[in-house]
């Protein structure tokens, strides 16, 4: 479904906005007018891309779907001039127009007005299509001509119309910081006084927001100056919006969304799919080899494809056309599924909206019609809770053993939910084993290096997937540039072999190298010379990795679920004195485990590491980074011999 979260982010200079067409028109007469309060200084030093924006007027007039901008900037560099000197706005061409109504430069005190001479070329933005969905956008760009340094640019444009699809209802977010400085914000959220409707703010504006009612008319304003700039740090949580925000709705509740989305799932004409489910399962298959079969088809033989432009944006075409047409996007192959389902006697199967961008930070937001922008399927079987991805592609194994993104948070389109439902999903059903080999035997040949990766449940699926577009010579020649990176002399021993054991949902790698010069010879004095090896298991940094361990405010972002084991033999050309030992670090976010054991000549290292939680709150933060740094620390090695 890819369904866009509606976020003006007035942070950035590339507005995602829609209309069809531009014209050139006076500013309306609906709008509240507002003069600039701010007055702390700004510096080119300050800021990022050398221009920041001064003024950013929001209003929005939800009975009549017209949305007004009116957006001042500052230019503080050469830097600023390039930036700042073109305007982007995205339309949607299927519903919506685009009115401009000033553009002016202020430089030392005079206002030169651009407009009359100033075209916007309309451009396509279709950005997407290389994931296979079409949004039906276009770009009004205009260049501007002599942009100079601490010149102040204005430009004033509205939004008018609304997608049918949306009945009637409006979604708004307003961030109200960025990583610049900003001058001032207003907001107007305007609406007729029966309309139901509710809106949000973050703490430290909760008191700011002034709500106005006259002739039947209800408004919802808020008005802040000096702005400072947020600091995001690294690795920050997926699910933790940092920004402060105001947010209105006219869905006022779950119940309200659960009633607008079940409607999008209705049909206006009967679903019969007697005929297609004969040609996929057989009266032989047991019900749950059906299911399989089942979701087998939709994932794999119903394409992914998205056409999102207008009423298309949110509602599912009809099973028929998308069985006809054999491709649909999330939202169309969920509502198949489930329509499969129920003709094979699953009854409790309904689609699920999620949001694939912020995952199960949709809880911190209201409710509102462009939250979600992705579906999957929830049903039962036995009693027991499933859930599937019908765009995920190349999965292997039974239904019951298929993993899934954590999608975090989800409303279940059954007409009656009105509350989300946490995503369930099994973090055992991904999991990589590594074996290395090395053979050293000798300090005067080439080392031999032999790996085997065994992919399993959907890290399985992903790299099934990758090799789907990729053949093995592209993986060889990123795994050899990989290993690359500790051993520059390595070369091929022949092609990478590659297993796939779907049904189980397995799949194998079988690498082979050759090392050249892998032992190094140093001389520690004019008597006693080294001959060393270093070794690091360079797959573990996908896990563990050195990080800033600066305290934060935030949450940050941990990998979940992920389960990673690696056993790695080194033959050595003699018998090397090593203690047996072991390492083990476990807290709240993750579980490490290191040993080390020498037998005859060949050393045996083992590694596993296990995450626990997909984010680490701010508190405990610097004491988990430590430990992983600590870790990290831990992982090369040095293999030596002296002689004399």
């Amino acid at each position: 479904m890819k369904l866009r979260l509606l976020i003006y982010a007035f942070v950035l200079f590339n507005f995602q906005l829609t209309a069809q067409g531009y014209l050139k028109t006076p500013s309306p007469n609906w709008i509240a007018q507002y003069e600039k309060q701010g007055t702390k200084e700004v510096s080119k030093y300050d800021v990022e891309t050398g221009f920041y924006y001064t003024l950013l007027n929001y209003q929005y007039e939800v009975d009549k779907a017209i949305e007004y901008n009116e957006i001042e900037l500052k230019v503080l560099s050469n830097a600023g001039v390039e930036s700042a000197s073109q305007i982007q706005i995205v339309f949607d061409t299927t519903y919506q127009k685009l009115q401009i109504h000033a553009l002016q430069i202020k430089r030392k005190g005079k206002t030169i007005d651009i407009l009359e001479k100033t075209e916007f070329n309309i451009l396509s933005n279709e950005l997407e299509l290389n994931s296979n969905i079409v949004y039906g956008l276009v770009t009004a760009h205009a260049i501007l001509e002599d942009i100079r340094v601490d010149d102040d640019i204005l430009y004033e444009y509205s939004i008018v119309g609304r997608n049918p699809i949306m009945d009637g209802n409006e979604h708004v977010i307003v961030f109200l910081n960025g990583s610049n400085p900003i001058g001032d914000i207003f907001i107007n959220i305007q609406q007729s006084k029966s309309l139901k409707s509710t809106y949000r703010v973050s703490e430290l504006y909760k008191d700011e927001v002034v709500e106005k009612e006259s002739n039947g008319i209800k408004c919802f304003q808020l008005a802040i100056k000096d702005v400072d700039p947020l600091i995001i740090p690294d690795n920050l949580s997926p699910y933790h919006n940092p920004y402060f925000t105001f947010e209105y709705s006219s869905l006022y509740d779950w119940n309200d969304y659960q009633s607008w989305a079940n409607d999008l799932f209705q049909m206006d004409r009967p679903i019969q799919l007697d005929s297609l489910i004969e040609t996929i399962i057989s009266t032989d298959d047991s019900k749950e080899e059906s299911i399989t079969k089942l979701i087998d088809f939709v994932q794999s033989d119903i394409r992914y494809m998205g056409v999102e432009s207008g009423i298309g944006s949110h509602k599912p075409r009809h099973p028929h056309e998308v069985i006809e047409k054999r491709y649909g996007d999330c939202k169309d192959k969920s509502l198949l599924l489930t329509e499969l389902f129920k003709k094979i006697g699953i009854e409790k199967a309904f689609p699920a909206l999620v949001n694939s961008s912020i995952f199960k930070g949709v809880q911190n937001y209201l409710p509102g019609t462009r939250l979600f922008n992705h579906c999957i399927v929830q049903y039962e079987y036995e009693g027991e809770e499933y859930w599937i991805d019908p765009s995920t592609t190349f999965q292997g194994g039974s239904f019951k053993d298929r993993g899934m993104t954590d999608y975090g948070y989800s409303l279940i389109v059954d007409g009656r939910s009105n509350e989300l439902k946490r995503v369930k999903i099994d973090p055992n059903l991904s999991h990589i084993n590594i074996e290395e080999y090395y053979e050293l035997s000798t300090f005067d040949g080439d080392g031999a290096l032999t790996i085997k990766t065994e992919y399993k449940g959907l890290s399985a699926d992903y790299m099934r997937s990758y090799l789907e577009y990729n053949n093995a010579r592209t993986l060889q020649k990123y795994s050899k540039e990989y290993y690359g990176l500790m051993y520059p002399e390595i070369q091929n021993d022949g092609k990478i072999k590659i297993k796939d054991d779907l049904e189980a949902n397995k799949l194998y790698v079988t690498e082979k190298y050759n090392i050249g010069n892998i032992w190094r010879e140093t001389a520690l004095n004019d008597v006693v010379k080294k001959k060393s090896f270093n070794y690091e298991p360079i797959s573990l940094y996908e896990y563990i990795t050195n990080i800033s361990c600066d305290n934060t405010e935030y949450p940050i972002g941990f990998a979940y679920p992920s389960k990673f084991h690696q056993k790695t033999s080194i033959l050595l050309p003699d018998a090397i004195k090593v203690a047996t030992a072991e390492k083990e670090t476990s807290n709240s976010a993750y579980e490490f485990k290191r040993k080390q054991r020498i037998e005859g000549k060949t050393l045996h290292l083992e590694y596993s590491f296990t995450s626990k939680t997909d984010e680490v709150d701010s508190k405990d933060f610097r004491t988990i980074c430590l430990e992983m740094n600590e870790d990290y620390r831990t992982l090369p090695i040095e293999i030596y011999f002296l002689n004399k």
